[in-house]
């Protein structure tokens, strides 16, 4: 082809035709610009469509990641409500509503919880490869769901380590007989052959200011972990759905999902 182009213009040239080679040559360099944007276009087309694909791609990891944090959320929800039920308990046998449980874990009062921040870990940084507002502004309210989740978190391990466990060190609550068994190396193993927390001294302490103060903390940092987490499952639902719609090629959809409310 560039062989067939050379001997035109050779052609024109020897035959002294210069306004003819002049139109010609304008029109080659016509031809060359528009090949180039044709080039440009069909590039541009393929790169669209290859970071479209990528973003199908990460929104169908986000649908299945949401999957498994929701199921490790509804797991510390039925913990929390566990730990709260153990707090009820302990406060109902302060005020002779309730009587010592021999199946109640007493001793859950000391543990800690964590929270792995799954989606913000993972997706926090791709939120500007996602196309669509509506869906980026799902994802971000999701994202500080679960930083809530998290401070939650927070101010119930500080309550644990700061309140709860000096409380239970000043006053001598550990057994240690049940503590030091058969199993030294096994962290699990502390428990298993009875209640850690001496009961008997702990019912000496009910009625106490310190001890009803402690009762409050508990109450108070379950419920606003339960709270929060409670919101983080509606945000998941919300989030859920939008991939639904997106992926699904109905992105008009999105607009029907509800945002939801501030903290409350």
């Amino acid at each position: 082809m560039i062989k067939f182009f050379r001997k035109i213009r050779q052609k024109l040239l020897s035959e002294n035709r210069f306004t003819k080679y002049l139109m010609y040559a304008i029109g080659e360099i016509i031809l060359v610009v528009i090949g180039i944007l044709i080039a440009l276009q069909v590039n541009n087309l393929n790169n669209q469509a290859k970071k479209h694909n990528q973003e199908i791609a990460m929104l169908k990891d986000l649908k299945v990641d949401l999957e498994m944090a929701d199921q490790k959320i509804r797991k510390q929800i039925e913990w929390f409500k566990k730990s709260q039920d153990i707090h009820y308990h302990i406060y109902k046998e302060s005020v002779g509503e309730a009587s010592f449980d021999s199946s109640m874990r007493y001793h859950d009062i000391i543990w800690t919880a964590f929270l792995r921040e799954f989606i913000a870990e993972n997706y926090t940084s791709k939120i500007s490869e996602i196309s669509d507002e509506r869906l980026k502004r799902i994802l971000r309210d999701y994202l500080w769901r679960e930083q809530l989740v998290k401070e939650a978190f927070q101010e119930w391990n500080d309550v644990k380590l700061n309140k709860v466990r000096p409380f239970l060190d000043q006053n001598g609550l550990y057994r240690n007989e049940i503590v030091f068994n058969d199993e030294p190396y096994e962290f699990m193993s502390i428990s298993k052959d009875g209640v850690v927390i001496d009961h008997q001294k702990l019912t000496e302490l009910y009625g106490t200011q310190e001890l009803d103060q402690l009762f409050y903390y508990l109450r108070h940092s379950a419920s606003w972990c339960l709270h929060c987490m409670g919101k983080l499952e509606d945000a998941n639902a919300n989030l859920d759905l939008a991939l639904d719609y997106y992926l699904n090629g109905e992105p008009e959809k999105i607009d029907s999902i509800k945002p939801l409310e501030g903290y409350y």
